[in-house]
């Protein structure tokens, strides 16, 4: 039966009129197999599955009258897919995949019954529920995001993910995990809802959580596997004759593989931002707090592995954020030991859980414990370096936890025998060269000022970072022609000018009007003064303030002229009209003598023509000096001058326009300054927060150097290891097999020639022997006939 029906089948699918007949007849069959289904949902309905498969491949040309099937077997996978049989279910769950293909199915229809078939007790649907799963996520965000579609997935995910059936939340997170990997899903909700799984009371599922936010930024989980080009190719052959040819292929295949890399890399980097999957989290302080109860309270005599894979999340969450979690200190140090297992790992955490906002007495014990644990008399050179290295990290990210007494013990080490160990320590004093070098003794200083402030202070740039590289590298080039820093006036409109003008005027006036009334109760309090006298001054004085009111009426009426012309003068006017007034009160008050005042404008117009006169003597550069200091006497002058004057009239120090090449010499000058700190072994604290934000790796840590006769002793056990697995594997043969295989004339050749040549000798000496026959016949026939 199953031959005809696939003959009908290809035969429908050529021409689908003509078949319209058993087509009609095969499906008023299933329909009645399909009510009598619910009966015996267990059994194996082996005819029930031919028609399914049959009708699942011909209802795209019979739409009317198969247009309840795709319902119907819905319906059947998502009440009764537990109870199935293994190869019915099998058998349904392809027909959907087809009709989904075809898209005669929703997405939002077959999707959730993927994830409810995760907790069915079998591996191979399990794994066909999950490919198709990802393939059709990525078919429906091919060209943009359907964050419809999305959105309802991730919510149906994150009640999967808290489901009773371990193996269904763990298929479910395998799914995100995959989504992420793929870039198909790298939204901040997915990461979340990932993350969630961390505070869970399972601990296969807190170990998937935990180990994705700490893998998913390593370039091998980026790499998506169906775009890759395959493994990296080794470098070194190993257990083969290491020929020209061989060699060079290897190169080939290396550099084409790196070529690769690098497209991939430009193209990823255009679109994807650099960030990381921590950066995304909703409430990093509420989530490390969670998390770091729960390793307490339900984790707490769990799995070691598990309690470092929650260290090590709480602790990159902190520094990267720069929390305060100072709950975390105290519980790190009881697992930073040397016997244990996790020993490097330990000390990692402890470096990413300090950042400079951390108080220095909260991480003194940490310290305390690695120098204890790590660098006493009792511990092996590798246990010294790891420590120090780890002390190193620590300072780099908060340098106030380092004292005099402690950076002195530590430079004890700088004579040890082990170069490694003295590398290290080398490091940390070099650190502290550059930042903090008031912590190290006279012979030790490199500079004088400390770079790193007190606690909480933060450094602000006033500059363009990198600037006093190219001025340095400018000075030792001696260019004349451009000067570095260079003082520049501030660049003003017409209006400001006006009206800088108006209130030089008023201030003028207004401080001879207060030394006119300082030398008046001066003369007043003279004695032998005459009244008549007094009264001709009363007259002039009443003369000179009649004067001094037409002259201030003169200046508002200019004052008129010059808002009627400009709109944004009367704005600036506006905002300081009451300092203006006060001004104006003042003059109204100070009376003065005539020859007084005549004296005062006297001197006052001699300086300002040799003032001007000095100015055009002087340099452009040199004038704004001089507008500092009129700014200065016009303030000291009264007693309330307006506190924007300052800012009007006082030039600022800058630096000059930096163009688009300097900005690429800047660049370039701080990778040399870079390289040659490397040189030294100094890592130092840069400018940005990238290196206190950084991840550590277990390299930065174990700098161990190998000495010659372990580099040995590992080269041998590689070939061994690489022949025992030649020999497990069973394939190849090695180069005596092959030479056993190989033909008589290339394996006995030097054989033949032996042969030969011993042959020829043979031949040489029979030859003189029957030279030597020949001979003595010929004497024996001689005396034959003598005789």
């Amino acid at each position: 039966m199953e031959k005809t029906l696939t003959e009908l089948q290809s035969e429908v699918k050529k021409d689908p009129g003509l078949y319209k007949e058993p087509v009609q007849t095969l499906i008023e069959e299933y329909t009645k197999l399909f009510t009598a289904f619910p009966e015996t949902p267990s059994s194996p309905n082996a005819r029930l599955g031919e028609l399914v498969s049959f009708l699942s491949q011909v209802s795209a040309y019979f739409l009317t009258e198969l247009k309840h099937f795709p319902s119907q077997l819905l319906s059947i996978l998502n009440n009764y897919y537990s109870a199935l049989d293994t190869e019915f279910r099998t058998i349904v769950f392809q027909g959907l995949m087809l009709l989904r293909n075809r898209e005669q199915i929703p997405a939002m229809s077959i999707l959730p019954i993927c994830f409810k078939l995760f907790r069915c007790q079998d591996k191979e649907l399990r794994l066909l529920a999950f490919n198709f799963l990802i393939k059709d996520i990525k078919k429906i965000n091919k060209h943009t995001q359907n964050y419809q579609i999305n959105k309802q997935l991730q919510g149906f995910i994150y009640g999967m993910i808290e489901d009773s059936n371990v193996t269904a939340a763990k298929k479910s997170l395998h799914v995100l995990m995959t989504l992420y990997k793929k870039r198909i899903w790298v939204d901040a909700r997915t990461i979340n809802v990932i993350a969630n799984a961390c505070l869970l009371k399972e601990p296969k599922l807190v170990m998937i959580g935990c180990t994705f936010l700490l893998i998913a930024d390593s370039e091998d989980f980026a790499m998506d596997s169906d775009n890759s080009d395959g493994e990296c190719p080794e470098k070194n052959i190993i257990g083969a004759k290491k020929t020209k040819g061989r060699l060079n292929q290897k190169e080939r295949q290396v550099k084409s593989y790196e070529k690769k890399q690098r497209r991939k890399e430009k193209k990823t980097d255009s679109k994807e931002p650099n960030f990381l999957t921590i950066d995304q989290l909703n409430d990093p302080q509420g989530f490390v707090e969670k998390l770091l109860y729960s390793l307490k309270k339900v984790f707490n005599k769990g799995k070691h592995e598990l309690q470092v894979k929650m260290l090590q999340v709480v602790a990159r969450i902190v520094g990267r954020h720069k929390l305060m979690l100072l709950e975390v200190y105290p519980f790190i140090q009881k697992f930073v030991t040397p016997e244990s297992k996790n020993s490097t790992q330990m000390l990692i955490i402890c470096a990413e859980a300090t950042h400079e906002l951390v108080p220095p007495q909260e991480l003194a014990p940490v310290v305390r414990k690695v120098l204890d644990n790590f660098l006493s008399e009792h511990c092996s050179e590798e246990f010294l370096v790891r420590g120090l290295n780890c002390i190193r990290e620590i300072c780099k990210r908060q340098p106030l936890i380092m004292t005099k007494e402690l950076l002195e013990h530590i430079n004890t080490f700088k004579s040890y025998k082990n170069k490694s160990v003295m590398m290290a320590t080398a490091g940390l004093i070099n650190l502290y060269k550059e930042i903090r070098p008031s912590l190290l003794k006279n012979k030790l200083k490199d500079g004088e000022v400390d770079q790193v402030g007190e606690y909480g202070e933060v450094k602000v740039h006033t500059r363009v970072p990198g600037a006093e590289l190219l001025e340095e590298k400018n000075k030792e080039l001696a260019l004349g022609n451009q000067q570095i820093r260079i003082l520049q006036p501030q660049q003003k409109s017409e209006n400001l000018m006006r009206l800088e003008e108006v209130l030089k005027k008023r201030q003028a006036q207004g401080g001879e009007g207060k030394k006119r009334k300082k030398i008046r109760e001066d003369d007043d309090n003279e004695e032998g003064e005459d009244f008549e006298e007094e009264d001709d001054e009363e007259e002039e004085d009443e003369d000179d303030d009649e004067d001094e009111d037409e002259d201030d009426d003169e200046d508002d009426d200019e004052d008129d002229d010059d808002e009627n012309a400009d709109d944004e003068e009367e704005e600036d006017e506006k905002n300081y009209e009451e300092e203006d007034d006060d001004d104006e009160n003042i003059d109204e008050k100070d009376s003065v003598d005539e020859e007084l005042n005549q004296d005062q404008e006297s001197n006052s117009e001699d300086d300002e023509d040799e003032d001007e006169k000095s100015e055009d003597l002087k340099p452009e550069a040199t004038k704004p000096k001089k507008l500092k200091n009129e700014s200065n006497e016009s303030i000291n002058g009264s007693e309330e001058a307006p506190v924007f004057y300052e800012s009007l009239s006082m030039p600022y120090e800058c630096d000059r326009i930096l163009t688009q090449n300097d900005f690429i010499r800047i660049k370039q000058l701080k990778r040399e300054a870079e390289a040659r700190r490397r040189r030294m072994d100094v890592n130092l604290l840069s400018d940005s927060d990238s290196d206190s934000k950084s991840l550590i790796s277990d390299s930065d840590l174990e700098t161990m150097q190998i000495s010659k006769q372990e580099k040995l002793r590992l080269g041998a056990q590689e070939k061994n290891e690489h022949k025992r697995h030649r020999k497990e594997k069973g394939g190849g043969k090695t180069n005596k097999q092959h030479a056993k295989s190989k033909p008589a004339m290339m394996v006995m050749k030097k054989k033949k020639d032996s042969l030969r040549k011993k042959f020829e000798v043979v031949k040489k000496k029979i030859r003189r022997s029957k030279q030597q026959l020949g001979k003595f016949s010929k004497r024996f026939s001689a005396t034959k006939r003598k005789l």
